[in-house]
């Protein structure tokens, strides 16, 4: 009986032994990791359900996923094969105590520290973007919202954003947006500081999606 009970003490720490080494351990380092996704059947097949998905207005689609973050790190960099057999071991010898105080801590920490990340899809199903890293709790809904945003045009004109609805502009469409005077010269400030006169017949290039902080200014010289 008594042979039977450590047998049964031995199973049972063996069982529970590891459970936090084998959480922090488990996921990716980066997303860089992640292979070439290039279908949204090959994504659900990677990663699971959607944690929320969309339809965009211009029928393109949207899927939001949380992935495992690998937590542990060992002297060398990510960990081996033999590291997590060694700390695995390591449990055996202490009995599990250590795992059981830790593993619910370990638990909570792998839930919080999830990637959240979003792909988007063509009409046809084949990825047009993703992994695409994106801020905790945002749904697919809200990166519809962005990929909309980012193909419109804004033209910023002495401090103040405008919607525009061309990918060009010219010189003299930018005095009638902003107000400015027909006999003054327009410049073209760059957020980095560069600043340039436009020709009076000059055509410039929009970016989409490109606003305040990245957008150049325009103002009267």
């Amino acid at each position: 009986m008594r042979r039977f009970a450590k047998v049964l003490a031995v199973l049972m720490t063996l069982s529970t032994t590891g459970c936090a080494t084998l959480i922090m351990h488990s996921g990716i380092y980066s997303l860089e990791e992640l292979p070439k996704l290039p279908t949204r059947q090959a994504v659900r097949e990677r990663l699971g359900q959607p944690t929320t998905s969309a339809i965009c207005p211009d029928g393109r689609s949207v899927e939001t996923f949380r992935i495992a973050r690998k937590l542990a790190r060992c002297r060398q960099g990510p960990c081996s094969t033999m590291d997590l057999l060694g700390e695995l071991y390591m449990g055996v010898l202490t009995l599990g105590v250590p795992e059981a105080l830790y593993t619910p801590v370990a638990l909570v920490k792998h839930e919080e520290s999830k990637f959240e990340v979003a792909f988007v899809y063509g009409t046809d199903d084949l990825v047009v973007e993703g992994p695409r890293g994106v801020s905790q709790d945002t749904d697919a809904n809200a990166v519809c919202m962005e990929e909309e945003a980012r193909k419109k045009f804004y033209v910023k004109i002495e401090d103040k954003e405008y919607p525009w609805d061309k990918a060009t502009i010219t010189t003299q469409e930018i005095r009638r947006l902003g107000n400015l005077p027909p006999d003054l010269p327009v410049i073209e400030e760059q957020p980095i500081g560069t600043e340039r006169t436009l020709g009076e017949n000059e055509a410039i290039e929009i970016k989409p999606g490109y606003r305040l902080g990245r957008a150049p200014n325009y103002k009267r010289g």
